[in-house]
């Protein structure tokens, strides 16, 4: 390399880093100035205060299923920052998307996030190290390094477009089969699990785990029943203390780690194959076999590998499922967006050819309705940090320690960020008929920074692939046009089944 090259990479990467610290210096001054006159003590802050120690844990509890619309409700009464104690869980509750900017902008090197204990609680019981998923720090820190330089890598995402046709393929198929005479999809919710855990596991492990079989494994279905069971029962679990639960509900807490034990047991298997083909391969001089492979080449300890592929495979399933499923649910009662994604990839996509990496670079109309699917129904609507230091946020004394929610389920449905918010209106996010331009903070459904959800890519890979030909072969009509409730189970997802009739564009 050249010294003026050189000069000009260093200087680059100079302005970069003051830039960088310019941002940051600016959001924490934004966040310490008073607006009107004097900082507000901590006890100030508006919310329910409720009975003492317990708070509003009654009402809480009452109220889990619907915990994103009683948050929503709070702000609604309360103004953009409130503060609640849910039993154990003391927060203070944050939409106003300039503050959450600034939060955020501060982020350090460890962010700090809330965690469930009554996960926590198992992997103490258990033995197992933690991952990704419950880790904290320095620990969390070298783990998300080894992860990122392989699932945030573009090339080596998008290098994995011919495996999920595939498995697209097969899910159609599979459709085609089971369809009754009605042409309702039976257990819509149900098939797209399966997808999703078969699209991860040929990444995960380059192996199908027979998900979209007639006869599925009993291991792939263990798998899926047990990650419903985690999810639900940690709802229910969430706002004791794990050793109150125990006693008060000792046949949920054991269903609870009960499936943690299935979830385990059945990714633990599926690794130590891995591990043995990947043996064997080396013997043979044969090529990679995906993560796992990646892992062992950065030298990265047995125990963290089982835990982190693990988390990868659990948190895949309902995450990105759920997601496209209400995908699938605002197409079809939206024909508009659906003959714009039709006309998007057959424009695209020659006849006969499957949409690669590079096609779906064009393909902007299905990204801007997977945007807007998720401002509706962000599939983890709540975002956390614990304060690392005291800071003022909107006039109001934070101490080192508070946890912070913030809000993308309310945020994505305030007038005061989005036209017509409760409107589907994918629309919104193209630059040729957008009215005005979102602030990235108010559409955070993968997080922020260094703790944002690191299968986000093969997520929005997956899920572009799936939509685009399933709406290629099928025309989707909703048995109902009413919007669908839903209901928080930790992740947002339907409180009813999603009702679609489906019918091949070859007989249109």
């Amino acid at each position: 390399m050249s010294m003026c090259a050189w000069t000009a990479r260093a200087r680059g990467g100079v302005f970069r880093t003051a830039l960088l610290a310019l941002r940051r210096y600016k959001a924490t001054a934004a966040s310490i100035q008073p607006k009107d006159g004097g900082v507000k003590p901590f006890s100030a802050l508006p919310g329910p205060r409720g009975l003492p120690i317990i708070g509003t844990l009654f009402h809480s509890m009452r109220n889990a299923s619907r915990l994103h619309e009683s948050i929503q409700e709070r702000h609604e009464t309360y103004g953009p920052i409130f503060r609640e104690k849910l039993g154990i869980l003391d927060a203070v509750f944050l939409t106003d998307v300039d503050a959450v900017e600034s939060l955020l902008r501060q982020d350090g090197k460890y962010p700090s996030r809330m965690q469930v204990d009554i996960w926590h609680e198992y992997r103490n019981n258990s033995g197992l190290r933690k991952g990704l998923l419950l880790n904290e720090g320095e620990a969390w820190h070298a783990l998300r390094r080894v992860v990122d330089r392989h699932m945030l890598k573009t090339k080596t995402v998008e290098s994995y477009a011919g495996d999920l046709n595939m498995i697209v393929t097969e899910f159609l198929n599979r459709l085609n089969r089971i369809l009754p005479s009605d042409r309702q999809i039976p257990n819509p919710d149900e098939e797209l699990f399966n997808w999703s855990l078969e699209s991860i596991s040929r990444i995960v492990y380059e192996k199908k785990l027979g998900c979209l079989l007639d006869e599925k494994s009993k291991d792939a279905q263990d798998f899926i029943n047990s990650a419903h069971e985690i999810f639900e029962t940690s709802r229910q679990l969430a706002f004791l203390p794990p050793s109150v639960s125990k006693v008060m509900m000792p046949k949920l807490y054991k269903q609870h780690m009960t499936a943690w034990d299935t979830s385990y047991r059945v990714a633990k298997a599926v690794i130590d194959e891995t591990i043995e083909r990947i043996k064997h391969k080396a013997e043979t001089g044969e090529g990679d076999v995906g993560f796992i492979t990646h892992f062992l080449r950065e030298n990265m300890d047995l125990k963290d590998l089982y835990v982190n592929v693990w988390e990868l495979m659990a948190a895949a399933v309902d995450t990105t499922s759920y997601t496209t499923l209400m995908i699938l649910s605002e197409i079809s009662r939206c024909p508009r967006a659906q003959d714009a994604i039709y006309e998007e990839i057959t424009r695209v996509v020659p006849p006969g050819e499957q949409p690669t990496a590079d096609h779906l670079k064009e393909m902007h109309y299905i990204k801007a309705v997977i945007k807007e699917t998720l401002r509706l129904y962000p599939t983890v609507c709540g975002i956390s940090r614990i304060m690392q230091n005291d800071i003022v946020l909107m006039n109001y004394s934070i101490p080192k320690g508070t946890k912070i929610w913030m809000d993308p389920y309310t945020i994505g449905r305030l007038g005061c960020y989005y036209d017509d918010p409760d409107t589907f209106l994918p629309e919104r996010w193209l630059r040729a008929t957008r009215t005005t331009k979102t602030n990235p903070f108010a559409w955070l459904p993968f997080g922020f920074g260094v703790r944002s959800c690191v299968g986000r890519r093969v997520a929005e890979l997956e899920m572009q692939l799936l939509v685009s030909q399933f709406v290629r072969k099928f025309r989707l009509e909703a048995i109902s046009k009413e919007p669908v409730p839903m209901k928080f189970d930790l992740l947002l997802l339907p409180k009813d089944p999603v009702r679609i009739r489906l019918t091949e564009r070859d007989s249109l």
